[in-house]
């Protein structure tokens, strides 16, 4: 089977005999859902597993207030838009996958450079400000005993015999260095990074997020905007392109995964 380009249905075993059963109740009882025939899947699972209706897709759209059924009850479905770089149509097919449904949440994690506004056109209602968390150091207390830049793996502490520097953009908020201070001369501040925007297109609830321009750590506003996921209907994700942290940050948690690419050598091998 090529991988993520189609699957096979199990039928449910029928005894001689039962033809005019009922195949969606024989689904249900067995804590599946019936695979349409428009399909995506995730490749087979091993000789003994069954695979959980998370990892099938219909391409078709759903009724209003359709959810999954599997093992674990009814439930909706987190599925993410990603590319291996940019350019490929990811934001496009985001788009029209989200205007299918009847209604779903649309997040437009690629913060960097969020288009996908442009496409549905959202009324904005409410914007959440997104911050990180720095190093406030009061430097009367502080020894230079060096531990603090010992531990930051990201060298944004800088610890000279008579002064420290503090490089806040390299900081990635852990709060190592005030966990190891012997003096306690090191408190926990916050640098505002971004913004979050919520609003509603026609029925897809919208949000979105925006990194201030000379910031480079997108991974806290997606975990913020993350939060937000709705658990009554599904959702959309736009991922940002390629395979670094902000992408890892998206699709983690999803319950499928499509990648767009292009007819490209650059596409290929982007997306492998």
């Amino acid at each position: 089977m090529e991988r993520g380009l189609r699957v096979q249905a199990q039928e449910p075993v029928r005894e001689q005999g039962e033809g005019e059963v009922n195949a969606e109740e024989r689904w249900e009882e067995a804590g599946q859902v019936p695979v349409p025939e428009n399909a995506f899947a995730l490749p087979a699972e091993p000789q003994g597993h069954t695979r959980p209706a998370s990892h099938v897709i219909s391409l078709s759209a759903p009724s209003a207030g359709q959810v999954w059924r599997g093992s674990k009850g009814a439930y909706s479905m987190v599925i993410s838009i990603a590319s291996g770089k940019g350019g490929t149509g990811k934001t496009s097919v985001a788009v029209s996958l989200a205007l299918s449904l009847e209604t779903c949440q649309f997040l437009d994690c690629d913060v960097e450079e969020p288009n996908a506004s442009l496409f549905l056109r959202p009324s904005i209602d409410r914007k959440i400000s997104v911050g990180t968390l720095e190093p406030w150091i009061d430097e009367s207390k502080c020894s230079h005993c060096g531990e603090c830049s010992s531990i930051c793996a990201y060298h944004a502490i800088a610890v000279f015999e008579k002064n420290i520097l503090i490089f806040p953009k390299l900081c990635h908020g852990c709060g190592g260095c005030i966990l190891v201070c012997p003096e306690k001369a090191i408190a926990e501040g916050k640098r505002n990074i971004g913004v979050i925007e919520e609003g509603a297109s026609n029925s897809i609830a919208f949000t979105q997020g925006i990194l201030n321009i000379g910031e480079h750590m997108a991974t806290p506003v997606i975990r913020e905007m993350k939060r937000l996921i709705r658990k009554d209907m599904h959702v959309i994700i736009d991922s940002p392109p390629g395979t670094s942290c902000p992408v890892i940050e998206s699709i983690k948690g999803s319950d499928f995964v499509l990648l767009v690419t292009e007819p490209t050598p650059f596409g290929l091998n982007d997306l492998k």
